[in-house]
């Protein structure tokens, strides 16, 4: 019986696809639901969703990723597939178009295949020279422009995927095929269209399809640098086989690591399910790491959450970012065995990948003297986040500010008691709460950044003290302003409290 899916649009009923037998009754997409109904009285129909579809071909688009990562959506029902350097994995290029068409039957899926080495010419070949009776059509990659022309010239003119105007066009001076259209000289081409845009397109599908421009396409997940992949005859349902499996990727990646003088910074586990569903597992690292066993680590609690389903037959390890990790030094005496210095870094990764990393924080020194300004929290770990303490020698001297450990957020205002012009507080109301100051430190003058506060009024400088309270405590407070001296502003100056002392 002939079946159809129909749309529901401004336009009316519609049909929004169609299988081989209403195809055969004379049926064709697009036409409207009473005129189907006339060819072909018999036609089933139900009510498309082609947001479903998008999902689904999403979905596939990331399955794909099983033969290449370069993998996205073209349209509505077209797929692309970067295969570059991945032919020889499965034997040749006819052998991996055959392992396509048979992975996707075996979901119930028919696909019109082809092989180029552009993308558009891929795409004209699949589309308009594809026959399930024959293998599907392959453009070597050393062909030279006269057999890529050979292979493309009886393709129709709709094979570039110009605008139905353009091909209108083109089909009343006479083109039908790529072939009379290549035939042509430029200039005269140029010449036999209205507008300078219509030119510009058509040259530049031509130049697409013949490879001599590059069309850009962007994968659905980022480029990775380092990969391994393996496939299964046998797919796997236990969290120890994935584990061995895994083992077996990460002695791959890290020998590639390690060649080129790199350390790992995210890593993803990707996994194929048979059933055309996947799943990914991603980790982050604070520093460059190739350690195996605490990368296996930082995979192996997410492992097993991980439902195998019809069985898993095709695993891959992306690196997607990498950093240099040059090779260090280590000791020869026992005691020094083991790398304290990492032992940091190795916490934060474990508490990253745990709690998730945007839970974790770090503080990142920014060149700025103002405090609330020499530093910001981010929740990537900046460049060498945990460096070792070196004590600064004589030579080099280096001056240490005294600074709390906590600091408000905006400072808070507070009533202070201080003798003019720029004594130290002797006491001072915060919080409604008034304390004796029975020590002080200071002032340390901060000037402003003028470079940064251009037309601001209120950018004045502070002084700050170091007070201990005959209550308990140690605060660090400031005024922001002078009683005497050269100023813009003419409001008496304020005092604030900024942070604490432990």
């Amino acid at each position: 019986m002939p079946f159809a899916l129909v749309d529901h649009s401004l336009r009316g009923q519609r049909l929004w696809a169609i299988d081989e037998t209403a195809r055969q009754q004379g049926l064709v997409r697009d036409m409207a639901l009473s005129d189907a109904l006339a060819l072909c009285p018999s036609l089933a129909t139900s009510r498309a969703v082609p947001q479903k579809d998008a999902r689904r071909l999403l979905q596939l688009a990331s399955w794909c990723e099983r033969y290449s990562p370069l993998s996205n959506v073209y349209d509505s029902d077209s797929l692309w597939i970067d295969v570059t350097g991945a032919a020889h994995l499965f034997a040749g290029e006819q052998n991996l178009l055959a392992a396509i068409s048979k992975d996707f039957s075996q979901q119930g899926y028919t696909v019109k295949l082809a092989l180029a080495g552009s993308f558009a010419a891929a795409f004209a070949l699949s589309h308009f020279a594809f026959s399930h009776k024959t293998k599907p059509p392959i453009i070597p990659s050393q062909s030279s422009p006269t057999q890529l022309q050979q292979y493309l010239s009886p393709l129709p003119i709709a094979a570039l995927r110009l605008h139905e105007n353009t091909c209108s066009l083109l089909h009343r001076l006479g083109l039908m095929t790529l072939g009379q259209l290549m035939n042509l000289p430029r200039e005269s081409l140029k010449r036999r269209f209205p507008s300078r845009e219509q030119a510009r397109s058509v040259l530049l599908r031509l130049d697409q399809i013949m490879e001599l421009r590059d069309e850009p396409l962007a994968p659905l997940t980022p480029p990775v640098i380092f990969s391994s992949r393996l496939r299964f005859t046998e797919a796997l349902f236990s969290k120890q086989m994935l584990e061995r499996a895994l083992i077996r990727l990460l002695d791959d990646v890290t020998l590639q690591l390690e060649r080129q003088n790199q350390g790992a910074r995210n890593l993803t586990f990707n996994l194929w399910r048979a059933d055309g569903s996947t799943s990914h597992i991603t980790i982050g690292t604070a520093q460059p790491c190739r350690d195996k066993t605490h990368i296996f680590n930082l995979f192996k609690e997410k492992i097993s959450r991980i439902e195998p389903g019809f069985g898993i037959d095709v695993i891959a390890l992306f690196v997607a970012k990498a950093e240099p990790l040059t090779a260090k030094q280590v000791s020869l005496q026992s005691r020094q065995k083991n790398d304290h210095s990492r032992s940091p870094a190795l916490l934060i990764d474990r508490l990253r990948n745990h709690l998730g990393a945007r839970k974790i924080g770090y503080l990142q020194a920014l060149p700025s003297h103002i405090p609330e300004r020499a530093q910001s929290l981010t929740t990537s770990p900046p460049p060498q986040t945990i460096a070792p303490l070196h004590a600064a020698s004589p030579a080099s001297p280096s001056i240490i500010y005294d600074r709390p450990f906590l600091l408000l957020d905006p400072p808070e205002s507070i009533n202070v008691l201080a003798p003019l012009p720029d004594d130290p507080p002797l006491q001072f109301t915060w919080r409604r709460v008034t304390r004796k100051v029975i020590a002080s430190n200071g002032p340390e003058r901060l000037t402003r950044e003028w470079w940064k506060e251009l037309g601001q009024k209120n950018s004045r400088p502070r002084d700050y003290y170091k007070v201990s309270a005959y209550e308990g405590g140690t605060f660090w407070l400031y005024r922001n302003g002078l009683y005497q001296g050269d100023e813009s502003s003419t409001a008496p100056p304020q005092w604030f409290m900024h942070g604490f002392f432990g």
